[in-house]
């Protein structure tokens, strides 16, 4: 009964105007598009401190509707305050001192309540499991990376990290030990091209003394074959290529063909 009253709903009062096709989520598909839509690139962007002239400047631009001419005029000052105290760190031997002054934190905020409602209504009203825990565990994220961002306008670094860590947990003892093995590969293989053993060599002393990796760097004879396999063979035909021209006639005609017009 529960499942025929679902479809005799979805059939009746779904908008048709939104979409010819019938979604399982059309209750809630446009208000987490709205809820999840933000351009957090331009949100995270780190600035040094400002000068007198540039914070006048930026009290001048800034507002939570922004053109993209404005952007880029708000991304100039992020940039060349960034740039100027990166140089300025080094110099000095210092953290680079650095904040994000694009954070609307009220946005944020008010993003984050609207997708905690939106859960909640979710879970209430929504007759199927499946989408009720898709729903869940896709606003769960977006929730997650909404603290994070919270956190860096903050500055709460164990919050940040709280977050960090839901969104990209530590790896696990055999990730690493993978990751790690494609490292000593590639060093390996560096060491036989004398114009990059140079690198090779840094590389591994930075591995040593900063991040205190000590990479085995003996050789067996898997390591010898997979050398020798990886050595790049030059090709004994020239490669075709094809103009700018024809790639974009050619996909043109692709989407046409599949009904997408003006693509």
């Amino acid at each position: 009964m529960s499942a025929k009253d679902s479809f005799e709903e979805n059939e009746q009062g779904h908008p048709k105007a939104i979409s010819p096709h019938h979604q399982l989520d059309w209750r809630w598909v446009e208000c987490y598009r709205e809820l999840a839509s933000f351009d957090s690139y331009s949100w995270l962007a780190p600035a040094g401190p400002f000068t007198d002239e540039e914070q006048q400047q930026w009290n001048q631009l800034y507002s939570h509707s922004l053109d993209e001419a404005t952007k880029e005029r708000l991304g100039t000052i992020i940039a060349q305050s960034r740039e100027r105290d990166l140089l300025a760190a080094i110099a000095e031997q210092r953290e680079p001192r650095l904040h994000y002054p694009a954070i609307p934190i009220e946005e944020v905020r008010s993003r984050i309540a609207g997708l905690l409602q939106l859960d909640e209504e979710i879970s209430q009203d929504e007759p199927n499991a499946i989408v009720r825990r898709l729903y869940h565990d896709t606003i769960e994220e977006e929730i997650w990376f909404l603290r994070l961002i919270e956190a860096t306008y903050e500055g709460n670094s164990e919050k940040f990290w709280e977050y960090n860590l839901r969104l990209n947990p530590v790896p696990t003892q055999e990730e690493m030990h993978y990751i790690l093995s494609r490292v000593r590969h590639i060093i390996l293989q560096g060491l036989q091209y004398p114009e990059i053993v140079e690198a090779s060599e840094r590389l591994l002393q930075f591995l040593r003394e900063r991040l205190h990796l000590s990479l085995d760097m003996s050789y067996d004879e898997e390591d010898v074959q997979e050398l020798r396999n990886n050595v790049t063979l030059t090709p004994s035909q020239p490669q075709r290529t094809v103009s700018a021209q024809t790639t974009k006639r050619f996909f043109e005609a692709a989407l046409r063909e599949s009904g997408y017009r003006e693509w």
